[in-house]
């Protein structure tokens, strides 16, 4: 399905399956597309390299509102919003076990769930993202903002090819967000990283449980292999209330390289390092603001880890159709 210059359709009880490129494009200012009762899955990549095989696209400006829509088994990412005045807003949204890009198979690049950068702008109520690789949310860059409640990230595994990176949710490069009554269970690498300056990440009502390290191949790893909760890094800023970052692989909250982290009501239990905060002189009163540090093997630790590089930001954009 392609929308674009301006069109408005409105689609229900649709189902787009093994298509090739993208199932579902909307471009370019103007253009709004509304659909209910909606499933986009077994996208495949382009003829020509295997590169692609989006979900869905919104972009150019476009506003797509979905309803009851399940993204699955789409490869690279399953559903992408960029541009200035782009407005993505879905609600009761399942995106599942999207795919690397057989374009990028050798490196296990991407498979990301959602991914908004570029200005875009997304609202979600009552999202899951499971068993995505690489990234199940992935907000990025200046302008790019999200907010959400009732949301589920879950199962987000690390690079197939070699195992590096694997995050939950990602906001980095100066976007933000704001989320409520969040849930980040059984995922690789990291639950919730905010990283970059002009980052800002406020979450309230938030589970984090059991974290895992990431599978990397031998040799290929010379950062820590994660296994963390919450982390706020790089000049970043990261609030939180009601919370609890339980049972990680390694560390329940970190904070490092100028950034903020201020917590508020919450636990952090079952970690090997309760707390690790990498930078000098940090007031550690802003991360006991009636949180309790309890069966950690240590709750508090100032190891400097060497931490992974963000991902780069690649070519998401499919040729233009005529």
């Amino acid at each position: 399905l392609n929308v674009s210059g301006g069109a408005q359709v409105r689609l229900e009880r649709a189902a787009l399956e093994r298509n090739r490129a993208a199932g579902v494009l909307a471009r370019k200012g103007g253009t709004v597309l509304t659909a209910t009762d909606l499933v986009v899955s077994d996208t495949r990549g382009q003829e020509s390299d295997g590169g692609f095989g989006f979900g869905a696209q919104v972009s150019g400006g476009a506003r797509v509102t979905l309803e009851r829509a399940v993204l699955e088994r789409n490869r690279t990412v399953g559903l992408v919003a960029l541009d200035e005045g782009t407005v993505l807003t879905a609600t009761d949204l399942a995106i599942m076990d999207t795919l690397a890009s057989l374009a990028q198979a050798t490196y296990g690049l991407l498979g990301t769930g959602l991914w908004a950068f570029s200005s875009a702008q997304v609202t979600l109520e009552r999202a899951v993202l499971e068993r995505n690789a690489e990234i199940g949310l992935n907000i990025t860059g200046e302008g790019a903002a999200l907010t959400a409640t009732d949301l589920l990230v879950s199962d987000t595994h690390s690079w197939l090819a070699d195992g590096r990176a694997g995050a939950a949710t990602f906001v980095w490069g100066g976007a933000t967000a704001s989320v409520e009554r969040v849930r980040i269970l059984d995922n690789q690498g990291y639950g919730l990283r905010v990283q970059g300056a002009g980052s800002t990440v406020r979450v309230a009502d938030l589970a984090i449980e059991r974290t895992m390290e990431q599978t990397c191949a031998v040799g290929l790893c010379t950062h820590m292999e994660a296994g963390f909760g919450l982390t706020s890094v790089s000049g970043a800023t990261l609030e939180v209330r009601r919370f609890r970052s339980i049972d990680n692989a390694a560390v329940g909250v970190l904070v490092a390289s100028g950034s903020e982290l201020d917590l508020h009501e919450g636990i952090v239990s079952g970690n090997r390092i309760g707390a690790n905060v990498q930078i000098n002189d940090y007031d550690l009163g802003r991360l006991q603001d009636q949180v309790v540090y309890v069966g950690n093997d240590v709750n508090s630790d100032t190891t400097r880890f060497e931490l992974s590089e963000a991902p780069e930001t690649l070519n998401v954009v499919p040729p233009e159709h005529p």
